[in-house]
C-alpha cells in the first residue's frame, strides 16, 4: 500500500487535476510557479471500535494567478465531496473525509505567488 500522500496524487491525477501543475508530497517544490502539495500533520484519535487513523491533510495550491490558484484549489475541495463522506483514493484505499473549510487565499510570497489552501480530516488507516 503506497503513503496516504500517493494516494491522494493519484486521485486528483486520476480526476485529471494535476495537468500543468507540479506535485509535491510534504514539501512545496520552489518551481514550476504552478504547485499543488499535500501535507500531513498530527492527527486526532478515533474512537475505540474504528479500525484506523484520524489523520489531518492540508491541500496547498500555488500560482502566479490568484482566479488560476483560487480555481484549483476549488476543484480538488470539490473532488473530496461526497454525499456520505466515503472517497475511494485509490483501488487499495478509501476514507471517511471531513472537509475542514473552504479553500481561502494562505499567503503572497516574494515571487508575487499566490497560495491558497484547505484542510481536511479523513478516517483512513495507516499506511
Amino acid at each position: 500500500m503506497a503513503d496516504l500522500g500517493e494516494d491522494f496524487e493519484t486521485f486528483f491525477a486520476t480526476a485529471g487535476l494535476l495537468s500543468d501543475f507540479a506535485f509535491g508530497i510534504d514539501i512545496m517544490q520552489e518551481s514550476p510557479d504552478s504547485a499543488i502539495s499535500v501535507y500531513e500533520y498530527s492527527g486526532g484519535t478515533v474512537a475505540p471500535q474504528v479500525a484506523g487513523a484520524v489523520r489531518q491533510i492540508q491541500v496547498v495550491v500555488r500560482n502566479a494567478e490568484p482566479y488560476e490558484a483560487k480555481k484549483k484549489a476549488d476543484a480538488l475541495y470539490h473532488s473530496l465531496d461526497s454525499d456520505d463522506g466515503i472517497v475511494n483514493l485509490t483501488e487499495e484505499r478509501w476514507g471517511a473525509i471531513t472537509l475542514l473549510q473552504t479553500p481561502f487565499k494562505m499567503k503572497v510570497d516574494n515571487k508575487d505567488r499566490f497560495y491558497y489552501v484547505f484542510n481536511l480530516s479523513i478516517t483512513t488507516y495507516s499506511d
